[in-house]
């Protein structure tokens, strides 16, 4: 018996593109010297810098070609993606687990798995992050209701892990292709990558376009490379080897050294332009030109040159390229064939000849073909061609096959179906999408696309007919947008938003809702300095809190308000409502966030901290100080962290033990500095310049609380704004520059005075005496009122 043939299964095409490569020499000996050092413990980051068409893919391509004994790991970074947390991860990790649009979810998840385990049987307590990164159940409930900045910082270490583990099997190189459209939690992810191979077996590849500035790249073992345009020589190789050619006709080399200037994509363009027209063609193995070749009308830019290919399409392809171009840079074939609506054959047929002229080429074909652009240009100038009205219709209608297609698994793709929907004018999809892309991305803690999310499904409900349900959900997507706001400091914008949301409110008359404004807008006005205004948005909330009597609300609506009675310098009401709201925020509402930057419970243990010490009941102060760091910590809450600090600094400068205060203000302002947390930043600088002043550190003091009283201004964030002027005073002192002290000691007793800032008040006007003369009459009158508030 004759043994049966092998079996083979084809899972990708090798790419058909690729002209002779030509050049680029030197760069390749930089990147394989790099992945030596990397191959012997010493990992390295190469930054690849170029114009578009200059040939960064290429020399990925040459350099893997050329590669022996590592795994390469690459990942795209999509042009509508800044609002997609993780996404160039997620395509990592989707072509090294092999898992496809059509897949179920259970088989994604035994991908998943089986990919994991491949690494180690010691690894499964990565499998929930990496299922819920890769939008399928994470098979742990935990995990779900998780708060987002540990669920993030748990994925980042997921994520992490995997390539070191593998790396340590063989060596690794990690592509992050075209960062410049990156969303900030990858530069975040690629950031902490770069800054710990130094000691593992990977070489890291990123390229970028020009004007993008990677926010990583400064360090010994990361190494900048700039992709020169090609030289005269190197352009004509290039054309020769298009060609199949010895030597070209000297009017063709001008023409190509005329007008491609040094990039490789434009010569490909160009003479692919000429040969459609017929100017350049090849007859009995010899190269023919055009008698009028010097009449032929040349484009000036690599743009034009595509423009005019396309527009030389016959009609049947020139139409599937259309709905290519608006369906992305890299296209599904199953989304192609709904979206176009073509007969099998005449799909493949049109399909043959945009291959053919090489617009575009297959990626894949197992278990479904994926065809991607010859390059983005090439995308975004077809894109441009499509009518507008044109465009709009087929983006809806890739809406409603990705709907079709995926039905299970639309959580996946949420980010992409709000992009189509927004620009197929589907405004009410275009709305739930978008506000669930946007509490994904905050969910992952990555507020800045969290907030262009929100933003846009605000913008596509604008479009809908005003009834009860859109105001509702006006409002929430408010809510929720101010949450991302507040961890990005944006404190003016978070007043808009609140502003508009008491309007709807209003309107429907929706008490739940009002006092959740209310608790909110409470906390604006704090920031904004009017403590008055906080008290009575306070006690409304409060009061519409009570009346409606869910646990959560009521507990959340005390703290703000608690807050604004010790703006007030009523301290003892302050600690009385902050404990009543730790008593109501026990069990599992002691961890949960209900929709804000840190949980309630977090804020109301900080804040009572700072108040107990101001009545100099430090012991407790400190305990509460330390179980909200403590949690903090436990939550990777680096927002609730870092109030945390202050507060137990705050405590300890009160308490007159300096070195500890600057010590606990220190690691706040490491905290708000490595997590990008801008809100805190002029409360623990200023509390750290007062702590080094009192040391006699006089310059260190003056810079930070200076930069402390800018930022606060700047923000705005005004609650201890006229203690910080007080204790900058104080430090002019120090400093040896007492002119300037009495005129800024002053300003800080106006301040508080005018805001009605008693405590403050009772501070400015010790240091007041402090500073200048009258001393004994600014004394007494700090003592009575001091003794007054019990501070």
């Amino acid at each position: 018996d004759q043994a049966p043939p092998a079996a083979w299964r084809i899972v990708s095409h090798a790419d058909p593109g690729r002209t002779r490569f030509v050049g680029r020499e030197r760069e390749l000996r930089l990147l394989a010297e790099r992945f030596e050092l990397a191959r012997a413990g010493q990992g390295q980051v190469v930054l690849i810098v170029g114009e578009p068409g200059i040939g960064k893919s290429r020399l990925l391509h040459e350099f893997r070609r050329r590669l022996a004994g590592a795994t390469w790991v690459e990942g795209q970074a999509l042009s509508y993606g800044r609002s997609v947390p993780f996404h160039p991860v997620i395509d990592m990790l989707r072509r090294v687990f092999r898992i496809d649009d059509a897949d179920p979810e259970a088989v994604v998840a035994d991908k998943i798995e089986g990919g994991v385990r491949r690494l180690g049987d010691d690894l499964g307590h990565t499998l929930p992050f990496l299922r819920y990164l890769l939008s399928v159940d994470p098979g742990d409930p935990a995990v779900a209701v998780m708060d987002p900045k540990l669920r993030h910082a748990e994925i980042v270490r997921a994520t992490h892990l995997l390539l070191e583990r593998g790396a340590a099997l063989q060596p690794h190189v990690l592509v992050l292709e075209d960062a410049h459209w990156c969303d900030a939690a990858t530069e975040d992810w690629i950031a902490r990558l770069t800054d710990g191979v130094a000691a593992k077996r990977v070489l890291i590849l990123v390229t970028y376009r020009p004007g993008y500035r990677p926010p990583f790249g400064d360090r010994t073992f990361h190494t900048g490379l700039a992709l020169a345009t090609l030289s005269s020589e190197e352009m004509l190789r290039i054309a020769r080897s298009l060609l199949e050619v010895e030597e070209l006709p000297p009017a063709l080399q001008g023409l190509v050294l005329d007008k491609a200037e040094g990039n490789p994509f434009f010569v490909e363009e160009l003479l692919r332009a000429l040969q459609e027209l017929g100017a350049v063609r090849r007859t009995g193995g010899r190269l023919v030109l055009s008698p009028g070749l010097d009449q032929v009308t040349v484009p000036d830019s690599v743009e034009e040159l595509v423009l005019a290919r396309i527009h030389r399409l016959e009609p049947g392809p020139r139409g599937l390229l259309d709905v290519a171009a608006v369906i992305g840079k890299d296209v599904p074939l199953p989304l192609l064939r709904i979206v176009s609506g073509r007969a099998e054959e005449t799909l493949a047929a049109d399909l043959r000849r945009l291959q053919a002229a090489e617009f575009l080429y297959e990626t894949r074909v197992f278990p479904e073909v994926e065809l991607t652009f010859k390059h983005a240009l090439t995308q975004d100038v077809a894109y441009g061609t499509v009518r507008p009205d044109q465009r709009r219709a087929l983006h809806g209608r890739i809406v409603e096959a990705i709907e079709r297609l995926y039905p299970e698994r639309l959580g996946e793709h949420v980010e992409r179906l709000a992009h189509h929907a927004v620009r197929g004018a589907l405004w009410a999809r275009a709305a739930r999408y978008a506000r669930q892309a946007g509490a994904k991305a905050f969910d992952r803690s990555a507020n800045r696309e969290a907030v262009a999310s929100l933003d846009q499904a605000l913008a596509a409900l604008a479009r809908l007919p005003d009834t009860r349900q859109q105001a509702e959900e006006a409002i929430d997507i408010r809510l929720a947008l101010r949450s991302a706001l507040l961890q990005l400091g944006q404190i003016r914008r978070i007043a808009e938003v609140l502003a508009e949301a008491e309007a709807l409110a209003r309107g429907i008359d929706d008490h739940r809702r009002l006092a959740w404004v209310g608790i909110y807008t409470t906390s604006v006005r704090l920031f904004t300095g009017e403590p008055m205004r906080a008290l009575e948005a306070g006690e409304r909330s409060f009061r519409l809190a009570e009346e409606i009597g869910d646990v959560a609300l009521r507990a959340t609506a005390r703290t703000p308000w608690a807050h604004a009675y010790r703006e007030r310098g009523d301290h003892r009401r302050a600690v009385k409502l902050f404990r009543e709201a730790i008593a109501l925020l026990a069990g599992d509402l002691l961890r949960q966030r209900l929709g804000q930057a840190m949980p309630p419970s977090l804020y109301a243990r900080s804040m009572a901290a700072v108040c107990l010490a101001d009545l100099g009941e430090f012991t407790e102060a400190g305990r509460l100080g330390a179980e909200s760091a403590s949690l903090a910590q436990a939550l990777d809450l680096p927002f609730g962290l870092a109030l945390a600090r202050i507060a137990l600094g705050y405590t300890s400068l009160v308490r007159g033990d300096l070195p500890e205060a600057a010590a606990a203000l220190d690691l706040a302002l490491e905290t708000i500095a490595g997590r990008d947390l801008p809100t805190w930043f002029p409360w623990a600088a200023a509390g750290r310049g007062r702590a080094l002043a009192l040391l006699g550190r006089a310059g260190e003091a003056g810079e930070l609380l200076d930069a402390a009283l800018e930022r606060a201004v700047a923000l705005p964030f005004l609650f201890g704004h006229s203690l910080w002027v007080a204790w900058q005073a104080h430090a002019r002192l120090v400093a040896g520059r007492p002119e300037e002290a009495p005129g800024l000691a002053r300003e800080a007793v106006r301040l508080a005075r005018q805001r009605g800032e008693r405590g403050y008040e009772a501070w400015a006007l010790q240091i007041l005496g402090e500073v200048s003369g009258g001393a004994e009459a600014c004394h007494r009158e700090a003592l009575g009122l001091a003794t007054e508030l019990g501070m």
